[in-house]
């Protein structure tokens, strides 16, 4: 088998680079999916995957949480089709190391049902058709500090061995700084207690990773291939924290300084097998093991106004999450134009979490001193099956089933059956057509929710308060409704709107009361919920419009709604929800330059989270451009500015019973970003 490979042989085990044309993709799919590009990923420069997701269509990225529809908890993210480990952090994904992110409106059977809001699958880079090494470094500037990065790649193939390496490393020092107000009435209104706090923050983070892939050719129809992802990050910085008591009592703490150390690694590896038979009919199995660590310290000294030490605490955090998971597909092309698919989901997740907590005896402050350990294991195995053919020409349609059940160590197990239809429809005589899906999905709750111990904050109130989980809580079930109509320009351009609706039974809510003489939180089944969303997009290259200029425009739009049923509005929106966001940008492309720029906006608010609690988020706003110069063929220049409107960041959270009312308000300032980045191709 060694020596020169059939080409279509590695075409069939994934190694060629197929460049299909997206809009074609999109257009002619079923089921709805957005796919973007590797080449429209990495145009602007960004160190983070979650950087390139908030420029996506109905996507929003929050407190680091990527959210579609507006809903984070409820978007389910895949890495290479399966759940990414609950420890991996997007932050730390390089979009280089990334061929691809299919972001899918709707649930497919094989995709998994745990998606209410949506499916974001990020596709890693596979091995390219030919031998190339690439090699990329970079500078960051923002508020005067540095952050150098860099990333390779290698990939080349001998006889029926395939390989690609990558690896990319990066540093980033930056420092932060921040102000809030806290206020406290009486149910009268009358004020007992008005103090401000000023802080600031260092950190400093390193982050590595590699990516490695090996695909060998057993036959012309029979393929192996082994891949490998790891990835460490370490951060440490400091605080520092000042309050001042204007009325009331005084703060017990009104001087506070930290610093904290952390590390999280990540390592996922999977071997899969395919073969084609004679039929062509295909077969795939694969197995994938990951492994997650975070571990965190910090070390926490106040004093009094008095100038007393008051507190002295050392807390340290360790949480491992290792995930085993087999998969396993048949696909069946029959006659009649039916693709027949069927396959298994199968995995094992285990959740482990260690806090220790040690006060250094003061003599006239009580210690708080806690040692102990969590865990939560889950079992979960799904079947599947869809089809999906052309009823006539112009329809198509696609229908799929999947079974999943889950069974956790604390006893707790359900099922839950979910059918699935997507039709489109080719308007006759037009470039229009017309969508419509039919899904049930869920949401599980986390391992973290369901342990049944009490995680302990350091500064216990109505608005921080201990938080324990739920062993009896069940999946939240939605049934989802989504239309969508697409209209396709000559020379690329599309126009699109879509609206959806999902409702869902069995919200998971958190709810505050005071057990204990502390301040806790809960999460329980309470009622149902209805989501509603409406999207425009649109996407115009000047020429198709008659316009002589290589420029394309793109636009989107998202209006989302949200009622959760026996929560009191106004603001009872699901998981703080936006009400909407947009996105807008453009690209120019003429010989060796390329210039764009992109603006995202989402709205800001008040969302009620419980009867007793609101939270607020100021609006973000988002603009970045780069400009990109070719350099003697094989190399190109990348300029970027990131983040240049440099909004102040604004949030708040009130809690208002029958025994009065805390509010506390924060901001910070940001700062702009501006990069230089140098791209070489050797071959």
């Amino acid at each position: 088998m060694l020596g020169a490979a059939p080409a279509q042989a590695w075409q069939a085990a994934g190694t060629v680079e197929v460049k299909g044309n997206a809009e074609a993709l999109r257009r002619d799919e079923t089921a709805s999916r957005i796919t973007v590009g590797h080449a429209e990923l990495v145009k602007f420069g960004d160190r983070s995957v979650l950087d390139v997701m908030k420029r996506l269509p109905g996507v929003t990225v929050s407190d680091g949480v990527l959210r579609m529809r507006g809903l984070g908890g409820y978007t389910q993210v895949l890495i290479d089709g399966e759940p990414a480990p609950s420890g991996f952090s997007l932050d730390a994904l390089d979009p280089e190391s990334i061929e691809r992110i299919e972001v899918l409106r709707a649930a497919t059977a094989e995709m998994g049902t745990r998606g209410i809001a949506g499916t974001v699958n990020i596709v890693l880079r596979r091995i390219q058709p030919r031998s190339a090494t690439s090699l990329k470094a970079s500078e960051q500037l923002a508020h005067g500090r540095r952050a150098p990065a860099a990333n390779g790649e290698i990939s080349g193939k001998r006889g029926s061995l395939a390989y690609k390496l990558g690896a990319n490393v990066s540093y980033e020092n930056s420092a932060s700084d921040g102000a809030s107000v806290t206020r406290t009435w009486q149910p009268s209104g009358a004020l007992l207690e008005s103090r401000t706090a000023s802080s600031a923050y260092t950190n400093q983070t390193t982050r590595a990773g590699l990516d490695s892939r090996l695909t060998w050719l057993l036959g012309a129809d029979e393929s192996f291939t082994w891949h490998a992802l790891g990835s460490g990050m370490r951060f440490h910085g400091g605080e520092t924290t000042a309050t001042t008591s204007w009325f009331g009592p005084d703060y017990p703490q009104p001087l506070l300084r930290g610093r904290y150390d952390g590390r999280i690694s990540v390592l996922l590896t999977d071997a899969s097998l395919r073969r084609r038979f004679d039929s062509d009919a295909r077969v795939e199995l694969s197995v994938r093991l990951s492994r997650a660590r975070n571990d965190r310290s910090l070390h926490r000294r106040a004093w009094s106004g008095a100038g007393a030490l008051v507190m002295d605490r050392d807390y340290a955090s360790g949480l491992l999450d290792q995930r085993d998971s087999t998969t396993g597909k048949y696909t069946l092309p029959i006659e009649s134009g039916h693709a027949l698919a069927a396959g298994w989901d199968g995995e094992r997740s285990s959740y482990r979490r260690d806090d220790v907590q040690i006060d250094l005896p003061l003599g006239h402050e009580p210690t708080f001193n806690l040692a102990a350990r969590y865990g939560a294991a889950v079992s979960r195995f799904a079947l599947y099956l869809q089809d999906e053919w052309e009823a006539r020409p112009g329809w198509s349609l696609y229908a799929g089933a999947r079974w999943e059940g889950v069974w956790s160590e604390a006893g707790a197990h359900y099922a839950v059956f979910s059918p699935i239809l997507h039709s489109l429809w080719k308007l006759p005589g037009t470039k229009s057509q017309v969508r419509f899906a039919l899904s049930r999905t869920y949401n599980p709750p986390t391992p973290y929710r369901m342990i049944e111990a009490r995680f302990y904050t350091s500064v216990n109130s109505e608005t921080s308060p201990d938080f324990s989980g739920n062993a009896a809580l069940r999946p939240e079930l939605a049934w989802g409704v989504d239309i969508a109509w697409e209209h396709y320009l000559a020379g690329g351009g599309m126009l699109s709107v879509s609206a959806a609706q999902r409702s869902i039974e069995d919200y998971i809510r958190n709810t505050v009361s005071l057990v204990d003489g502390r301040w806790l939180s809960r999460p329980l089944n309470q009622g149902g919920a209805r989501v509603r969303n409406l999207e425009l997009e649109a996407r115009l290259p000047l020429a198709s419009a008659g316009i002589p200029w290589p420029v394309e425009v793109r636009a989107s739009a998202s209006r989302n709604w949200s009622v959760l049923e026996g929560l009191p509005g106004p603001g009872n929106r699901l998981d703080r929800q936006p009400r909407w966001s947009a996105n807008a940008g453009f690209d120019f492309k003429k010989d060796s330059v390329s210039v764009g720029a992109s603006l995202a906006l989402v709205a800001g608010g008040w969302t009620r989270t419980s009867a007793t609690q609101w939270s607020y988020e100021g609006m973000k706003r988002d603009l970045e451009c780069y400009v990109a110069v070719k350099s003697g063929g094989k190399g190109q220049w990348r300029f970027t500015g990131a983040n240049l409107l440099a909004p102040a960041t604004s949030n708040a959270t009130r809690y208002a019973d029958a025994l009065g009312e805390r509010l506390n308000e924060s901001s910070a300032p940001t700062h702009r970003k501006f990069g230089a980045q140098y791209e070489y191709q050797f071959n």
